[in-house]
């Protein structure tokens, strides 16, 4: 008798055969997939309820479906409880489960709800969150600690939060603080209030900006310094001489207390027309252009001039209490005699045919090319040098070209600040 063994292995077909139930799946999940889908993007109640039916682990699906259900007064909460199961590591389905429990006043859940979100999210996102609800709570130690990451975190401009900020206390400094230092928030902290405007709070970040500030920033520099000149005139001159400092402005640093109040005395690059610069005011029957060699200014009348004229200005920075002398360097091409022309110093805020506080003599080519104005600070930190043309009574207007070289400033001694 024979004895036949057979050896027959499962294995391979067992793989095949798991392989094939898996494929099989895959194709059913698809298929089922691509269905819901197709109903969710219908997007009404029932399209989306057969969406959840059919892939009930789709955390979206559950998100969308609360919000038919709140739109038609069914109260989501289930869903939203279900979407936050699902997916616990989404910061905005805890968010959006904060605002539903905030809005049926459980508010301990709303908090809570909202730190799961800060806890699973270090984003902007959450941290935004969180200073609304605290800033509609009224809780401000809690505003504040959170505003102070929502900057950190915060991308482009930061605006809403500086407007959510204001409204919870009218007190920059406070913005500040939370800012912590940083640079590029600072810049866009003063950005900000630069131009709502509130140059006061604007200040505070200014003058240290302007100690890093580069060749973008400096038109808003200027800009600040214009705005700020005769309100703010320290940190106008402060910011001004951080630019010079920098060189970003071709002058040297303006020093009211040293004597040295004038920009550009020489007048050897072109007038910014700006800040503590020239600013050629010229007008009908005048011509002002660069003198021949880069240095100067030429200014030329043509007798048809109106009878009182501002030629060109410059705000000068004073120290109060001292008294100044500003020496002027012209000449005269043709006849000089009754130019009309004058340098005047004038109190910033003075109304228009207000006296000067102090003139040069009328220049004239007999009296050289040197002239010179004195006046005393007083109380003043800052006022208003001008080049004038001013008709004299019974004569005829003057025509001729005077060529302004330069102008420079000393101290000639302290003076009594009046009232003191």
């Amino acid at each position: 008798m024979f004895q036949t063994r057979y050896n027959i292995s499962f294995g391979p077909f067992l793989v095949s055969f798991t392989a094939l139930l898996c494929l099989a799946f895959l194709a059913c999940y698809t298929v089922v997939s691509a269905i819901a889908d197709q109903s969710f993007r219908l997007n009404t109640p029932e399209s989306v309820r057969r969406a959840v039916q059919m892939m009930p682990g789709n955390a979206d699906y559950h998100e969308v479906l609360a919000e038919h259900l709140e739109g038609t007064g069914v109260n989501p909460d289930e869903e939203l409880r279900i979407v936050t199961e699902l997916d616990p590591r989404e910061s905005r389905y805890w968010i959006r489960r904060s605002f539903r429990a905030e809005v049926e006043q459980n508010f301990d859940d709303a908090e809570r709800y909202l730190l799961k979100a800060y806890g699973v999210d270090h984003g902007f996102d959450p941290r935004w969150a969180l200073m609304n609800y605290y800033f509609r709570r009224g809780h401000e130690a809690e505003f504040w600690r959170f505003a102070k990451e929502a900057f950190v975190m915060s991308y482009g401009v930061p605006i809403p939060i500086f407007r959510l900020c204001l409204l919870m206390r009218d007190d920059p400094s406070l913005i500040l603080q939370a800012l912590q230092g940083r640079r590029d928030l600072l810049s866009y902290y003063f950005q900000y209030f630069a131009n709502l405007p509130r140059l006061s709070a604007a200040a505070a970040a200014a003058p240290e900006l302007a100690l890093s500030a580069d060749t973008e920033e400096l038109p808003q520099f200027i800009t600040y310094c214009n705005q700020q000149i005769g309100q703010d005139t320290e940190s106008a001159l402060t910011v001004w001489n951080s630019l010079c400092r920098r060189h970003l402005l071709p002058f040297q640093e303006l020093t009211p207390a040293g004597g040295n109040i004038i920009t550009n005395p020489d007048l050897a690059v072109d007038t910014l027309k700006q800040g503590f610069d020239w600013k050629p005011l010229g007008g009908d029957g005048v011509s002002i252009s660069p003198s021949p060699g880069g240095k100067g200014l030429t200014i030329e009348l043509t007798g048809q001039q109106p009878d009182h004229l501002p030629l060109m200005e410059q705000f000068v920075p004073l120290s109060p209490g001292l008294r100044y002398a500003i020496d002027f360097d012209h000449s005269f091409q043709g006849a000089a005699a009754d130019s009309g022309l004058r340098w005047a110093v004038y109190a910033l805020d003075s109304q228009p045919g207000a006296p000067p506080l102090a003139t040069s003599a009328v220049l004239t080519a007999a009296d050289g090319d040197h002239a010179q104005v004195t006046f005393e600070a007083g109380h003043r930190n800052i006022a208003r040098l001008v080049l004038e043309y001013r008709r004299a009574l019974g004569t005829v207007r003057w025509h001729g070209t005077i060529g302004i070289r330069r102008i420079s400033s000393r101290i000639l001694q302290s003076a009594a600040v009046p009232g003191e």
